[in-house]
């Protein structure tokens, strides 16, 4: 019985391949010219050159203080204030090699509120780079107070023997020798 239901589908299938082309040129006869010959054919067309200059940066400072808040996943919109903050950084020493009043505080308030958000990533590196501004604009509280945070809650971090570095300077800088020793042996 299953023998017969085979061979009837099989002629069914084969009887249907009949149907789609006729017997001299098989079911799958090709029809028009090839698409090839048809490009060949098309005529040569000469595009002028379009040249579109770059952004500025502070285009795309606009362009992130536009997008950051409103993106609605957390993750997501932490890493536009990321890239908003050190795009800020960089803006920042540009101000002070120009003598700017305050020229790190747009940084340095992302920088604060970026560590405010739970479950943020890269903290580490948003502690470092909070910690460097502060650092340019001569508080060395605040600076060293950062530097602490990282080197405590991410020994691990890339940052981590940098910062016992810069804190190791610091105290070197201010003659505690003992203590710049200490930081630099951990």
């Amino acid at each position: 019985m299953k023998g017969l239901i085979a061979v009837i589908s099989a002629g069914i299938l084969l009887g249907g391949c009949h149907v789609f082309g006729d017997d001299n040129n098989g079911p799958l006869e090709v029809r028009g010219p090839a698409v090839a010959d048809v490009v060949k054919k098309l005529p040569n067309l000469e595009l002028p050159e379009v040249r579109v200059p770059p952004p500025s940066r502070d285009d795309v400072i606009a362009a992130y203080q536009r997008v950051y808040g409103s993106v609605p996943d957390a993750r997501e919109n932490q890493a536009v204030g990321k890239r908003l903050a050190d795009l800020e950084m960089q803006v920042g020493e540009d101000r002070d090699a120009a003598g700017e009043e305050a020229p790190y505080q747009a940084a340095i308030q992302l920088y604060e509120e970026l560590l405010e958000q739970p479950n943020g990533q890269d903290v580490d590196q948003i502690i470092y780079q909070l910690a460097r501004a502060y650092d340019v604009v001569g508080d060395n509280v605040s600076a060293k107070k950062y530097l602490d945070r990282l080197i405590t809650q991410y020994p691990e971090s890339a940052y981590a023997v940098e910062s016992r570095f810069r804190r190791a300077e610091m105290a070197f800088s201010a003659e505690q020798y003992a203590m710049a020793a200490d930081l630099l042996a951990q």
